[in-house]
């Protein structure tokens, strides 16, 4: 039992610091109440609310060439309709509520109950699983681009003050109205009157005519048409592709149930139209004016850049100019040259681009033969094999390393590497060359010499500085440059636009420019955008990026080399009587063929194949098997003799022989074998063929493959570039 006088005894004092510590909180909770509150009511004192239809709207992106003439435009609001409230059926109003916010009617601007059941699942569930925003709330966060995106607690604090007072000057009817005419659907459709004629083309059997439509497709969706398009609001690039289809059913199912349950649909109306297939197009929304311009997938190129350096969301509102780096002259040349070559609807798929390598505009671009049917663009996404388009790259880096075009090497008709045997053209035996021959000749045993010595990740490293890593737009890929022997051979992926940027690093002497294809952005009043490239902004203009890659006698000396294959070596066809160099490539078993050539002033890339890498380059317009010599040779030839007309033509500059030379009579390397690499090579990375091998693979074009496959001895004994001065 506890004494007396120990329960009768004072309680102990607390210390001096706990007492100013409570002092502080009890001050301090208060405080910030009334900071809180005045912040708040500042916020809402001077939050504007604009006018919905002072909410800025989408506008038309005028395209222009680089002389400042307007080819076509973006107009955006092809992909947004406006129609009144009353016209949007009541089906789709109520399915709206059902998906976003079953308590519309009955709440105001915010729902708090919404955001504690949001608060307590995510707290629950240790993510973003819910979200507490109103349909007012969400047409704020979409309409009023001032309000911004951001999770921040300043912007939803915004958005609710905005909210707030928009619900004081409209009704619930006029919001709901305002919101379904801009929320997003997905398939480039904002608002419910072109999400109906994207997804429901033919709903309603009213087909638009020339002259104003005068019913809207929302008006008759139905309920299971509606309940789709009210729950593709939640994720509407998720519920919109195809490949998701099931999800979408089960989801648009979901929004049918409470819909039921709202007292929308009545249980057999629910039922009926559960049972109802989910019936949406498939078809791939065409972007307003790209499909109709000269230039579809270049101008397509352009928007995807405009995405990355201003937003999508600026993008999607328009109303500015964009002169582009286009050249009209030269890309009806492209077309043209295509066309004449390969005119059949069966023909093989081509692709050309053209660069101005002082600068690094992209002048021309054909990305494939019909835009409308297939928006893949072949000149940027296709990673085709690059076969001996890649020889150059291992003779830069030799050059660049201090040795000289005169090095010899003995050129037999086949080497061993890492136990597979690389073969020549119809296994020709050359004796001692110098590179300067091996070139011309694109002899493939010298060249696996070559670039054992100059080490295949070097080469690769050199590669990328050159060019071949360059893109135009984010969702482009980089090549995969495989470091061992084969790269030489050319069995890395890479795109027509790439090589082109490549090559224009030698014609430049030396000093690679980033390729772009936005000169300037303004206004539609003429004043500069600005634009974002990386870490740098600037005011509408582009800046231009230049990285000095090689020594300018090296880029001398490739040039004349690469001169060398036109005037007398496997690109003869290639002749333009101008000045010119190139180089001529062809993947393994005829899968792909390109040449890639330049002037002085314009480099262009072309390459030639099928979609289904399985088919192969035979009996194409009576020539049995096509190399880059060939058709991809004319192609060149036709376009550029087209691009330079009244042009004056200028020589290369002559470089100077330096470097040591690796003197033939020195050379260890015995006729039929490379002595075994420092470094250890899969067997299947060599890519055992002739010139232009280049390992063949069976995936499809949207999603090609570098890596390399066996081929029979048969394949390895078939020459795939012709001799000199073949076709």
């Amino acid at each position: 039992m506890t004494p007396r006088v120990a329960r009768l005894a004072p309680p102990p004092k607390r210390s001096r610091l706990r007492r100013v510590l409570r002092w502080s909180l009890w001050l301090a909770v208060p405080v910030v109440a009334v900071g809180l509150g005045s912040v708040i009511g500042l916020f809402y004192a001077f939050s504007n609310v604009p006018l919905p239809d002072k909410v800025p709207t989408s506008q038309a992106i005028i395209l222009l060439d680089k002389n400042g003439h307007q080819l076509t435009t973006l107009a955006p609001e092809q992909n947004r309709r406006e129609v009144p409230p009353e016209t949007i059926s009541k089906q789709m109003k109520a399915a709206v509520l059902a998906a976003e916010d079953r308590e519309f009617y009955r709440h105001g601007a915010l729902s708090y109950r919404g955001v504690a059941r949001a608060a307590f699942a995510n707290i629950v569930q240790r993510r973003v699983a819910q979200g507490g925003s109103t349909i007012t709330q969400q047409y704020v966060k979409n309409a009023y681009a001032n309000v911004g995106r951001e999770r921040t607690v300043f912007r939803k604090l915004k958005e609710a003050i905005i909210a707030v007072k928009l619900e004081q000057k409209y009704s619930k009817d006029d919001i709901l109205g305002f919101y379904l005419n801009t929320i997003y659907f997905g398939k480039g459709a904002y608002g419910v009157e072109a999400a109906a004629r994207t997804y429901y083309p033919k709903v309603g059997n009213r087909p638009e005519t020339k002259a104003k439509n005068l019913t809207p497709a929302a008006k008759n969706l139905t309920p299971a048409q509606a309940a789709f398009l009210a729950g593709v609001i939640r994720s509407p690039e998720f519920y919109s592709k195809p490949e998701n289809a099931r999800l979408a059913l089960a989801r648009r199912n979901v929004v049918l149930r409470s819909m039921v349950l709202q007292g929308a649909l009545t249980p057999e109306q629910g039922a009926k139209a559960m049972a109802v297939p989910l019936g949406i197009s498939t078809e791939k929304p065409g972007a307003a004016g790209i499909a109709h311009s000269p230039a579809p997938y270049f101008f397509e190129k352009v928007r995807q850049q405009l995405v990355d350096r201003i937003g999508q969301r600026a993008v999607e509102l328009g109303g500015f100019r964009v002169r582009t780096t286009l050249d009209e002259r030269m890309q009806t040349a492209a077309v043209a040259a295509v066309r004449r070559t390969l005119p059949g609807s069966k023909d093989p798929q081509a692709a050309v681009v053209a660069i101005e390598p002082r600068t690094g505009a992209v002048r021309a671009m054909y990305g494939g033969r019909n835009y409308q049917k297939q928006q893949f663009n072949l000149a940027t996404d296709a990673m085709r094999q690059a076969g001996s388009t890649m020889k150059p790259f291992v003779l830069e880096q030799w050059l660049r390393d201090g040795y000289s075009i005169k090095s010899a090497f003995k050129g037999p008709s086949k080497i061993i590497v890492d136990g597979q045997e690389i073969h020549n053209y119809g296994d020709a035996s050359y004796g001692w060359v110098d590179l300067q021959q091996a070139t011309r000749a694109s002899i493939n045993t010298v060249y696996m010499q070559l670039i054992e010595k100059a080490g295949p990740d070097r080469v690769a490293d050199i590669a990328r500085k050159t060019g071949v890593n360059a893109v135009l737009s984010s969702n482009e890929r980089r090549p995969n440059l495989t470091p061992n022997p084969s790269l030489a051979l050319g069995s890395s992926g890479v795109s027509t636009l790439q090589l082109a940027s490549a090559y224009g690093t030698w014609a430049n002497g030396g000093v690679h420019m980033e390729p772009y294809l936005i000169e300037e952005v303004t206004d539609l009043a003429g004043r500069s955008i600005e634009l974002n490239a990386g870490n740098n902004r600037s005011l509408g203009r582009h800046q231009p990026k230049q990285t000095k890659v090689v020594d300018e006698n090296v880029a001398n000396t490739i040039n004349q080399t690469l001169s060398g294959v036109i005037q007398r070596g496997t690109g003869t066809k290639a002749r333009i009587g101008r000045p010119a160099a190139g180089k001529t490539g062809t993947t393994n078993d005829y899968t792909d063929a390109r040449f890639v050539g330049y002037t002085p002033d314009l480099v262009a890339s072309v390459w030639i194949g099928y979609l289904d890498e399985s088919q192969k380059l035979y009996n194409v317009h009576g020539i049995p098997a096509v190399s880059g010599g060939s058709l991809p040779a004319v192609i060149w030839r036709d376009f550029m003799k087209a691009a330079t007309i009244g042009t004056v033509p200028r020589p290369f500059d002559q470089p100077t022989v330096t470097g040591s030379a690796l003197n033939a009579t020195t050379s260890s390397i015995a006729p039929a074998t490379v002595p075994p690499t420092t470094r250890e090579v899969p067997r299947t990375t060599v890519a055992p063929s002739t010139t232009e091998p280049g390992p063949s693979t069976s995936s499809s074009i949207q999603a090609p493959t570098s890596s390399s496959s066996p081929v029979t001895t048969a394949q390895q004994r078939n020459g795939t570039e012709p001799p000199p001065g073949g076709g």
